[in-house]
């Protein structure tokens, strides 16, 4: 079965909804059947707002995530600068800070 684009399926349903509603007084069933299919349009394209409101969300999260990331390794970066001018390059207790100290030869 071939993949149709949602798009292309609502836009087919509203198509059908609108062109069959003429018809819809001479069959009660028909008239049924087309009412089902406009509350599913709607849940349909609700859902699809949703889901692109979400979308939107996540692209955003993760902007404000790599910037958080970014800053907080320029952070990381400096306090273990800071730390090793403070214990000196060949520390030992820079190890305790996840550094490791520079070996004598």
């Amino acid at each position: 079965m071939p993949k149709v684009a949602l798009a292309e399926s609502l836009a087919d349903w509203e198509s059908l909804i609108v062109n069959a509603s003429v018809h819809a007084a001479d069959d009660p069933e028909l008239s049924q059947h087309l009412e089902e299919l406009r509350s599913i349009l709607k849940r349909a394209q609700e859902t699809e707002a949703l889901r692109l409101r979400l979308n939107a969300d996540r692209q955003v999260a993760t902007r404000t995530l790599g910037d958080a990331k970014a800053q907080g390794k320029r952070l990381t970066s400096r306090i273990r600068s800071k730390l090793k001018a403070i214990h000196g390059l060949d520390s030992e207790r820079l190890a305790s800070f996840g550094m490791r100290p520079r070996r004598s030869r």
